[in-house]
């Protein structure tokens, strides 16, 4: 679904939504970069996705539309 790096989960039996991210550093060291690396396209993913996936829960927006309001919106860049 073109997400960079991790996933939204949701909990059926509390309605809970998260979303989880991971890094994979191989044999290398985990450094702080892979670490915020990890942070910040998880805040990307929020930005992008948080409030097209609310319309759909509340049930004022079909999931097909709401992805396409997601793809168009702007992603959060690294500083």
């Amino acid at each position: 679904w073109g997400l960079a790096i991790g996933n939204f989960e949701m909990d059926y039996e509390d309605g809970f939504m998260r979303f989880k991210s991971s890094v994979s550093f191989g044999n290398g060291n985990l450094t702080e970069a892979l670490i915020r690396s990890a942070i910040l396209a998880a805040m990307a993913a929020i930005e992008v996705y948080a409030e097209p996936l609310i319309h759909v829960l509340a049930g004022s927006q079909r999931a097909q539309e709401a992805f396409i309001e997601a793809k168009s919106r702007p992603v959060l860049k690294a500083q």
